[in-house]
């Protein structure tokens, strides 16, 4: 529901009996603001599509893949897919990233097909250099660029005469992004004559000098490979710098042995890959391929699956999920390299090794099998999650998207945070909105500090979701020991403002209930400067909290206190308005009686530079 809070001018009032009767010649007085507050957090309340957006698990997938598509004819638009457990993959568009709509005609498998069921993870890719002759797509367009490929595993039922049964990795191109997508049909880069009934990654193309020891172990249940041991979850990565192209992927495991790792192999197209290079990335349970340290994680799981690989100032990011998918601690881990091939080494998530992840007292369940995309300069995050409800039904897999940013953990190394998994309005990329968080250009000052808390982190675009000892996002709250805090963000020019949000802390005990005041200094369109207000801005805790029921099954929610409530990070107390100028805007919170702290974890103001 909006609630539209137009306050009476009672203060203006006030002040102008009072400045007439002592003949005193005063600036213009402090005006209310007219403002629209939104119910976050309500699946059907409605906000502003134009500003936001919010997960709102309408898009039912998992292991999803999205792109968005910047130039040509679909500029504008992102496309999405992942597991629909049918015979290929459905397509999906949307102008919002909430919206989404049936795209094309997909990949429909075809007859010869080396795969027959169990189609699983398929990731999107747009090559803008990709020559429509190379992958014979058209011979009436030889010099023509730019296809799209989705790349995708799936398991033979039958042995044939080159290949038994088990997972194989695959890729279908088209010209346009919603299909259709076919396989490559002709000879590939090694010379080989192949069709949709081969596979794209042949494992007995694989020699000694690859430098992976296929019969590693002694038992034969320690060797990296042997017949049925498959491979899936194929990620496709293009090195900025160099421009080769890499493939990443899961050596799957059987029920017996129940181990996947991430293997690599550079391509030298993308139907053909150059095995000399297969390489061995990730070793599950282990820091590294090489070393003892051990992995250390709340969820005992020899799992590493769904890679994703992003290049960010000199650093490879490979993504990955541990645990299983239909567990609640299903989530996204990161593991850092100097090339794209390795050796990687794993953030613990005490270090902020967790890329996405939800806490297990929350209402949704495994927040993981992640891809990364861009908009204009801003990086994003599509998983899966499984909603529960305050009954404790658990749903299927439903496609959510998520910022991510970049910072330094306590130990000075630059990891890859997700403000999320959320399930209240986001701001929408700068793309599409026209709007930025023009609080990171801010000067913030604040007052009532708690021992050791710094103002530094009130805008720094980061939100806190993890902050215990096991699980920690190396992201600082902002925290206040004192009675109230007066905080100030300060422009040397004027921006032009729409929107504020003050996100709420991880903890409780710790959170607000609402904002005292919020003052706007501001320039009018004939150059008049003042003072604008909004007085009690609420926090919706109601949409914010994770449902007793849920948490205490059984219990009555009368012998329960506030002391028993578990708060959903990623919630703020929010105001959208007309774009006005300002140059400066100072928040007062009142710390709440029950609380020794009070914290913030981050302050966006929605706005322009120019």
């Amino acid at each position: 529901m909006i609630k539209t809070i137009r306050k009476a001018a009672l203060l203006l009032l006030f002040t102008s009996v009072v400045c007439l009767a002592a003949g005193c010649n005063e600036p213009t007085p402090a005006e209310p603001l007219d403002y629209v507050g939104y119910e976050y957090g309500e699946i059907d309340a409605e906000y502003d599509k134009n500003l936001f957006f919010r997960n709102e698990y309408n898009l039912e997938s998992g292991d999803p893949s999205v792109i968005y598509v910047s130039e040509g004819e679909w500029a504008g638009w992102f496309f999405a897919t992942g597991t629909n457990f049918g015979n290929g993959f459905k397509i999906y568009r949307s102008q919002n990233m909430t919206d989404w709509e049936s795209a094309g005609e997909g990949f429909v498998r075809p007859d010869n097909l080396f795969g027959t069921y169990k189609f699983w993870a398929p990731e999107l890719m747009y090559d803008k250099d990709a020559l429509w002759s190379d992958y014979g797509i058209s011979s009436e367009n030889a010099d023509r660029k730019g296809l799209y490929f989705l790349f995708y595993s799936s398991q033979s039922a039958t042995a044939t005469d080159k290949y038994p049964v088990s997972f194989y990795l695959g890729v279908a191109i088209s010209a346009q992004p919603g299909g259709p997508y076919s396989p490559f049909c002709g000879i590939n880069a090694n010379g080989k004559s192949v069709d949709a009934s081969d596979p794209l990654f042949d494992i007995e193309c694989i020699n000694p000098q690859t430098g992976i020891n296929l019969d590693e172990g002694k038992k034969e249940l320690d060797k990296l490979y042997f017949p049925r041991r498959g491979f899936i979850d194929v990620s496709p990565f293009t090195d900025p710098f160099s421009g080769d192209k890499y493939l990443y992927f899961v050596r799957n495991s059987l029920p017996v042995d129940y181990g996947n790792e991430i293997w690599g192999v550079k391509m030298k197209d993308w139907v053909t890959p150059d095995y000399t290079t297969v390489t061995r990335l990730t070793r599950h349970g282990y820091v590294t391929v090489d070393g003892n340290e051990k992995f250390n994680t709340y969820e005992d799981s020899a799992i590493d699956e769904g890679p994703f690989t992003y290049y960010y100032d000199g650093t490879y990011y490979l993504t990955y999920s541990m645990g299983a998918t239909s567990g609640k601690s299903y989530y996204v881990a990161q593991a850092i390299a100097s090339s794209p091939l390795g050796p990687f080494t794993k953030i613990l998530p005490e270090d902020g090794g967790a890329v996405c992840m939800q806490n297990t007292a929350w209402d949704m369940q495994g927040s993981g099998h992640a891809s990364l995309f861009t908009v204009g300069d801003e990086l994003f995050i599509a998983y899966h999650t499984r909603p529960i409800t305050a009954d404790g039904k658990v749903y299927s897999r439903k496609v959510c998207v998520d910022k991510v940013y970049f910072h330094k953990n306590r130990n000075g190394i630059t990891v890859m945070h997700t403000n999320g998994p959320t399930k209240a309005v986001q701001p929408l990329p700068e793309v599409l909105s026209c709007y930025k968080n023009v609080a990171l250009i801010a000067q913030v000052t604040a007052t009532g500090a708690a021992k050791g808390s710094s103002f530094v982190s009130i805008n720094d675009g980061l939100v806190c979701f993890h902050n215990n000892e096991t699980i920690n996002d190396n992201v600082d709250e902002f925290e206040v020991s004192a009675s109230e805090t007066e905080i100030t963000l300060k422009w040397n020019e004027y921006v032009t403002a729409t929107a504020v949000m003050i996100y709420n802390s991880v903890s409780y005990d710790k959170a607000f209930g609402e904002i005292e005041r919020i003052e706007f200094g501001y320039k009018d369109d004939d150059g008049k400067t003042g003072v604008k207000f909004i007085n009690g801005l609420a926090f919706n805790f109601n949409a914010n909290l994770v449902p007793m029921s849920l948490l205490y099954p059984g219990i009555n929610p009368g012998e329960l206190d506030d002391s028993y409530n578990v708060i959903r990070p990623g919630g703020a107390a929010t105001a959208v308005f007309a774009p006005m100028k300002i140059n400066r805007i100072t928040v007062k919170i009142k710390k709440a009686a029950r609380q020794s702290v009070l914290a913030i974890s981050d302050i966006v103001v929605l706005g322009k530079t120019a």
